[in-house]
């Protein structure tokens, strides 16, 4: 099992001081209008409800930073002087507290009749059982094995299938800004607005507890929220509203068969998490592991008493915890939608996409730039535009004879022999634009 899988489960709970930074980082302000934003970052902050195991770190995307601080030879003596605060050990503390009271009631028993302060006549409890521990000792690591590889693969797989989900949501959102018409501005932003929306639906269908209502504000309208959270399955509903998008753009048939590719794809991955959510490991097997690893260690301490005495106690203690964290890093990451970061994901896919709507417009001007149509002739020595001109002046058109081109994101613009370029006192997102897309509200063009 990668270590970084083991330490994310065993950390001991840290506050949250880089779920927001690490968040700030992923979404750039500037595609995300402010309220969505903002809620982005509380749903982060709260995305440690779906299990009292999975509060931790590893709800974290992982950084450069993260990596460097993993591979540091100093984790040994971290991860040893914290153990006491590991999660694995808190959620073991019953366990290894009843072992570990068998042990002293062995202990107290045997010096008692050791002393003649019981009777003659009752039996030591102590037993030989060396041979047989080391006879049982590999059964019991091989089912310990096989339990925790199984766990893992069905971890390994579900991160697979939501890589999967973010490759696939970019694919679909690029060709949908590519081959839609020009002038089906619309159905451009419900196809990407929907696809954002995707994720999120399948992060609530896969967690409890997660208030999709909230999730999805900003992202769909009320009246579509309330269609969404009325289907019995919301994942298929999202996929067919998408479906809904793409016939109606009127493509082309081979157009719109690699677009439907993508919709086949999705409904793959979701199928896919919904097998790994459903279906266990045989229940049958993980009650014998836990019958099996259980007897073991309560016969363990009557084997270690008679030579080790009282360090028993400690010896039995120790080991219960070492063999049962096994058991339960196997549990835990059985089932992996508690344990993977999901809010993560979701946000890193929301904040991909409201780039690439946003910026589609400037990748067609670095890719095609004799595309631009000519400048009429300039009847003013400056002008000015809000948002929606703006975006048209990223589209070519103009204002006022004046090209309307950020020069802090769009280069200045050389048309019709005169150049003309922009004071920009823009791309801040305390102002989204009257449609709330994140574009700068005013901008002045004047001739260089």
């Amino acid at each position: 099992m990668p270590g970084a899988l083991a330490t994310s489960l065993d950390e001991p709970d840290r506050p949250q001081r880089s779920v927001s930074k690490t968040l700030k980082r992923a979404v750039s302000s500037y595609f995300v209008p402010r309220g969505r934003f903002k809620k982005l970052l509380e749903s982060a902050e709260n995305d440690n409800e779906a299990d009292v195991y999975r509060r931790n770190s590893g709800h974290r995307v992982f950084t450069h930073a993260d990596w460097a601080v993993h591979r540091k030879p100093s984790r040994y003596a971290r991860h040893l002087a914290l153990i006491f605060a590991s999660r694995i050990f808190r959620s073991l503390i019953p366990p290894i507290t009843a072992v570990t009271l068998i042990s002293t009631l062995v202990g107290v028993y045997e010096t008692l009749l050791k002393e003649h302060r019981l009777p003659a006549q009752w039996p030591h409890v102590t037993l030989a059982l060396g041979q047989g521990f080391q006879l049982t000792a590999f059964a019991l690591s091989l089912l310990l094995v096989f339990r925790t590889n199984s766990a893992y693969g069905r971890w390994w797989e579900a991160r697979m299938l939501w890589g999967s989900l973010t490759n696939r949501t970019r694919d679909f959102v690029r060709q949908c800004l590519a081959f839609f018409p020009e002038d089906a501005k619309r159905l451009r932003e419900a196809a990407v607005l929907w696809t954002i929306a995707l994720p999120y639906v399948v992060k609530a269908h896969l967690r409890e507890g997660n208030r999709l209502e909230s999730e999805l504000e900003g992202i769909l309208t009320r009246d579509e929220v309330d269609a969404l959270t009325g289907a019995t399955h919301r994942p298929c509903f999202v996929l067919a509203a998408l479906s809904q998008v793409v016939a109606a753009a009127g493509l082309d048939p081979q157009l719109r068969q690699r677009l439907d590719t993508n919709l086949t794809a999705f409904e793959d991955c979701i199928g896919g998490c919904e097998r790994i959510l459903r279906t266990p490991i045989p229940q049958s097997y993980t009650r014998h592991t836990s019958r099996f690893l259980m007897i073991w260690l309560i016969m363990m301490p009557f084997t270690l008493w008679a030579a080790y005495s009282w360090v028993s106690i400690l010896l039995s203690g120790l080991f219960a915890y070492l063999m049962l964290g096994i058991d339960e890093i196997g549990v835990q990451i059985e089932e992996p939608f508690g344990v993977l970061p999901l809010g993560s994901f979701c946000a890193t896919i929301e904040r991909n996409l409201r780039e690439l709507h946003y910026s589609n417009p400037e990748a067609r001007f670095a890719a095609l730039p004799w595309l631009v149509p000519a400048s009429p002739t300039c009847s003013r020595a400056s002008g000015s535009c809000d948002g929606a001109d703006m975006a048209a002046g990223m589209d070519g058109g103009h204002v006022g004879g004046c090209a309307c081109v950020c020069a802090q994101r769009w280069p200045a613009m050389d048309t019709s022999g005169e150049k003309f370029a922009c004071s920009a006192r823009s791309l801040d997102v305390a102002h989204s634009g009257p449609s709330g897309q994140g574009l700068p509200t005013t901008s002045h063009c004047t001739l260089s």
